[in-house]
């Protein structure tokens, strides 16, 4: 089922990454049906079309504010406005962590420029922004992906629910940083998006509803 691309990319990502994908065409078969099913359902649904409908729009505000060259400098304004709801369109419970993400900005702006800074690796580039009190996986993805709607997806409780739902959680060692995480994770959603022809900017939730409440923030 997968495509020649991925299996090409096996034999180029060293022994890690061979396992990584082989273990995950073992399980991607069955968890490809429910999650077909599940996005026909989503199409059906009001409030889901509404959140797709709203993507370009944020992207098109935030993402030239979250781009290497200008994050370094943005407002403290225009960072608190992102974290709401309102402004996001996706993800509820943000604004919480506003205060103390912003009580050193000097700080998080560094940390913010080193995560969009693509010259390196998303394994390395991580570490500034889990240093920042406030900053969780759901914000720190959030920027990834309106920075860079093609490449990125939201790693947060609804995705890592889901993934375990389906199977699809990856593995790694004990004690593996933030990035090495995250970096198989957003493996895995990007192949989901690719399979299911779902638009990479918003694989932000795998396509399995496990919680309306979920905030995104951590």
């Amino acid at each position: 089922m997968f495509c020649n691309r991925s299996m090409g990319l096996i034999g180029r990502i060293g022994r890690n990454g061979r396992i990584f994908f082989m273990w995950f065409l073992h399980r991607e078969r069955a968890a490809l049906g429910r999650l077909r099913a599940a996005k026909a359902a989503m199409q059906k649904d009001a409030e889901i079309r509404e959140i797709l409908e709203s993507r370009d729009s944020v992207v098109d505000r935030y993402s030239p504010q979250f781009q290497p060259g200008q994050i370094e400098q943005i407002d403290e304004k225009v960072l608190r406005s992102f974290l709401l709801i309102e402004n996001n369109k996706h993800w509820s419970g943000l604004l919480r962590q506003s205060n103390r993400i912003c009580s050193d900005m000097a700080a998080t702006r560094a940390a913010l420029g080193a995560l969009v800074d693509e010259s390196q690796p998303i394994e390395e580039r991580t570490g500034p922004a889990t240093e920042i009190k406030g900053l969780g996986k759901g914000i720190i993805t959030a920027i990834l992906i309106v920075a860079y709607p093609n490449k990125y997806g939201v790693w947060n409780n609804t995705s890592e629910s889901g993934l375990v739902e389906l199977d699809l959680m990856p593995e790694w060692r004990r004690g593996a940083s933030f990035g090495v995480r995250y970096a198989a994770i957003n493996a895995v959603l990007n192949e989901l998006a690719r399979e299911l022809g779902v638009d990479p900017r918003y694989h932000l939730v795998v396509p399995v509803r496990r919680s309306r409440g979920d905030s995104g923030a951590r």
